[in-house]
């Protein structure tokens, strides 16, 4: 039975692929074909509207306009458009203002709009005048779809609430200056404290459709390192400046990518011995710190940043007194970092 079940499965599974899965009835496209009373629609229309509209819409036959006033039958054929649906509904009577004996045909469209469209058709009916109605029919098929299309797109940019990210409805410049101020954290290495401080960065901002990515130069100032031993006290302040560069992809409230920040740790050390000397040193430790980092998009110009990554320090340092090592900073220490970036224009 499985068998059996699978061998008829699969070619209808082929079929849906290769034709196409058919349209849901609410998104399906549809044009009424309307008669004026006693007519009904001619079997040559109806089969040239399908050949023309074939896999743009379907062709459904509705009821006959009775009412002898052209007015009532256009506002008849409105209601029964809006009622079933339908993109468009057509018909198409013979043309009363011309002379008697004149052969001549009107096809009349009732599309979105207000007003019916009437085409004089010069011809008597047949099999080349439905040809004919079907290309004008597919023409106005056509015109109706991609103004209905220009409508929603229109709509949706009008209606669509901030993105919170500038490149959605910036029509100037794609890049703007930043401003990054917060405040930084670095766990203990080795036999260096823990530090605290704060930070600041200016720089640039540049837009790459959902791809944000800044270039800035920042400094921080952060807390002061200490030892005391029986080989004596070690104190040291520090300053960083850093060039750094961040990427991350935006979506409408949250920001996700990484960062890289080359940097020079800026070490001011004094020192003194037990027996009360006292001496002083400067170095400079390069050092680059990477990690992910995370940002609530507040505002087009505001962003809640945080950041944990990993600082390696491209020279190991030790402080010694006497030749015995009282402070050694490592070559690598986590730091955190939490700061509102903001901006201009």
């Amino acid at each position: 039975m499985l068998p059996l079940v699978w061998r008829a499965v699969v070619p209808l599974f082929v079929c849906l692929v290769v034709l196409g899965w058919p349209a849901s009835a609410s998104g399906e496209v549809t044009v009424l074909v309307l008669a004026r009373t006693p007519a009904r629609p001619s079997t040559g229309l109806v089969e040239s509207l399908r050949i023309q509209l074939a896999k743009a819409a379907t062709v459904r036959l509705g009821p006959s306009l009775g009412d002898p006033r052209l007015a009532a039958r256009q506002q008849q054929a409105r209601h029964l458009k809006q009622q079933s649906g339908a993109v468009l509904a057509v018909w198409v009577e013979p043309d009363r203002t011309e002379r008697a004996g004149a052969t001549a045909l009107v096809l009349y469209l009732a599309g979105d709009g207000p007003e019916i469209d009437g085409r004089r058709l010069a011809a008597p009916a047949g099999p080349a005048t439905d040809r004919a109605v079907a290309l004008l029919v597919r023409e106005a098929l056509d015109n109706a779809l991609a103004a209905r299309a220009a409508a929603g797109a229109d709509s949706g940019k009008a209606k669509s609430p901030k993105t919170g990210r500038p490149d959605a409805d910036r029509t100037g410049s794609p890049w703007a200056l930043v401003v990054d101020s917060g405040v930084m954290a670095a766990a203990p290495s080795v036999t260096a404290d823990a530090q605290a401080g704060g930070l600041l960065s200016v720089g640039a901002r540049f837009w790459h459709g959902p791809l944000l990515t800044e270039l800035l130069v920042g400094t921080s100032v952060v807390s002061t390192m200490g030892t005391e031993q029986p080989a004596g006290s070690l104190k040291t302040s520090e300053i960083g400046v850093s060039l750094g560069g961040r990427a991350l992809f935006a979506t409408k409230t949250v920001a996700i990518g990484g960062s890289v920040e080359p940097s020079l740790r800026l070490l001011d050390v004094t020192g003194e011995s037990p027996l009360g000397a006292t001496g002083s040193c400067f170095r400079v430790v390069p050092a680059l710190l990477v990690g992910p980092e995370l940002r609530w998009l507040l505002h087009d110009n505001l962003h809640l940043r945080g950041s944990a990554g990993v600082q390696f320090a491209l020279r190991r340092q030790r402080f010694a007194i006497n030749d015995q090592i009282l402070l050694d900073i490592g070559v690598a220490r986590a730091v955190t970092q939490l700061s509102l970036v903001g901006s201009l224009p």
